[in-house]
């Protein structure tokens, strides 16, 4: 067969890295919006919870809002 493709030189197939990528993504969507129903939808100490910046914490927010 063909050699896995590694672009980004991390020693993970580029297929892998995307299935981490989507993991990562998908914990991290779990992680805000269980924050944000424990903080009863305070967006500010959410983010405090979560060690994020506001602004960050808000893009996340209104991205993965999108997806639902």
């Amino acid at each position: 067969g063909c050699p896995e493709i590694d672009s980004d030189g991390d020693g993970l197939p580029d297929k892998a890295d995307k299935t981490l990528r989507q993991i990562l993504k998908k914990v991290e969507k779990e992680q805000i919006l269980s924050t944000l129903k424990q903080t009863n939808g305070n967006k500010k100490k959410a983010s405090e919870i979560l060690d994020m910046d506001y602004k960050t914490f808000l893009t996340k927010l209104k991205e993965y809002a999108g997806e639902e």
